[in-house]
């Protein structure tokens, strides 16, 4: 049977709006000093379905080579609850892992060069 990954830890961010960082095990992506979350939880203002939208983090190359990362909006749950419980079923899929390993390397390689 192979180990799950879970969802690490959490930060709620001191913001007007909700806002709440997702930190997962097995991932450790920083920019300077600071780890960025794998995913984002925001309410939902848009007129998209759900009352919180789930964000995860996208890498960008820039034109100069750099590393840049994005957070696009990939689903929308009505609970906080539900959104929580879709992070842990996406990042254990196929996809995300290879989505997630690629970062992991390009960021491994940005660092060494």
């Amino acid at each position: 049977m192979t180990a799950q990954i879970g969802i690490d830890y959490t930060n709620v961010l001191n913001t007007i709006h909700f806002v709440e960082d997702i930190f997962i095990e097995e991932d450790s992506i920083w920019l300077g000093e600071k780890r960025l979350a794998a995913f984002t939880l925001l309410r939902e203002y848009s007129d998209d379905p759900g009352k919180y939208r789930v964000n995860a983090r996208r890498e960008v190359k820039l034109a100069d080579g750099t590393l840049n990362y994005i957070y696009p909006r990939i689903a929308g749950f009505d609970t906080i609850e539900e959104c929580k419980e879709f992070i842990v079923e996406y990042i254990n899929t196929a996809p995300c892992a290879a989505i997630f390993a690629e970062q992991h390397r390009n960021a491994f390689e940005a660092l060494c060069a």
